[in-house]
């Protein structure tokens, strides 16, 4: 385990289990010395943690974790010590809530199409803000009986799959898949703007999801402002940690690490669980800040 976890979602995120407080002080119990609450497209729980951590005295980085698109991918970007009470932030989770409860009934249309068991109802007893983002849509659907001998289905039932909430997202509702339905994104430049802007550092998330098709790109992204790259996280695996990793430095970014770490969406996945294997992640943080400046 890693005694830094710069990627983690509090119940602010649409599919977060654990509070903001809680996280911090789980952190604490587990001798972590730093964290960092990176919620989807919302800071509405930094504040918490931040006092959280002067609590226990676990050094907490404001952050957030924001969709954007660039070049036809959909990225995710993360923001750290970021001035959290700027306004742009409340403005930017407004106009993403609001395109995301428009996709989100055209998403559940499309699964339908294929056959899948779910209602608009059924999604919207249990979707937070109304948005029905890929692991909402999954809960509401698991929880049908019919799902679960649904050949389609079957692999999140049998085991197959370690994190099906999750897994569902990226089979079914992520960028080509069967039920995507094109959402209106910030653009990555946007994105790295507004970081930029509120005095932080942005780094691409879990390239190995978002870019494992085309890791070419990610001179590009680099060219339009991003600072650093997540190159360890629970999605890559030791040859792509490296790849990253070698890739990072080429292109003169920051190497950083995270679990992605949510509660039950991902099970598997654990605080603190990040796949840095050269310490305990302190070197990576002290990096991270300097970038700051």
């Amino acid at each position: 385990m890693n005694r830094v976890d710069l990627h983690i979602h509090s119940n602010g995120s649409h599919d977060g289990e654990f509070s903001a407080r809680d996280i911090v002080r789980m952190g604490a119990e587990l001798g972590m010395k730093a964290l960092s609450i990176t919620d989807h497209n919302t800071v509405k729980c930094v504040k918490d943690a931040v006092e959280a951590g002067e609590e226990t005295g676990v050094e907490v980085l404001a952050g957030i974790e924001i969709e954007c698109a660039f070049e036809g991918l959909v990225l995710h970007v993360l923001g750290y010590m970021i001035d959290f009470e700027s306004p742009e932030y409340a403005a930017l989770e407004a106009t993403i809530v609001k395109r995301e409860r428009t996709v989100g009934v055209k998403r559940v249309e499309r699964l339908r199409e294929m056959g899948i068991p779910i209602e608009v109802e059924d999604v919207a007893a249990v979707a937070k803000n109304g948005m029905f983002t890929g692991p909402i849509i999954a809960s509401a659907l698991f929880s049908k009986p019919e799902a679960r001998t649904h050949p389609l289905l079957a692999r999140y039932f049998n085991g197959e799959s370690r994190n099906p909430l999750s897994d569902f997202y990226w089979d079914f509702v992520a960028y080509g898949k069967p039920a995507y339905v094109p959402n209106e994104y910030y653009s990555l430049k946007e994105i790295v703007g507004i970081i930029h802007r509120t005095g932080g550092v942005s780094v691409l998330a879990h390239p190995g999801a978002v870019i494992g098709g085309c890791p070419e790109a990610l001179e590009g992204i680099a060219a339009e402002g991003v600072r650093g790259v997540e190159v360890y996280c629970s999605y890559h695996s030791r040859e792509e940690a490296a790849f990253y990793l070698r890739r990072t430095r080429e292109l003169g970014l920051i190497p950083t690490l995270g679990s992605d770490f949510h509660g039950y969406v991902k099970p598997s996945i654990r605080l603190g669980g990040c796949g840095y294997e050269d310490g305990d992640g302190m070197d990576l943080l002290y990096a991270l800040k300097a970038a700051k400046g």
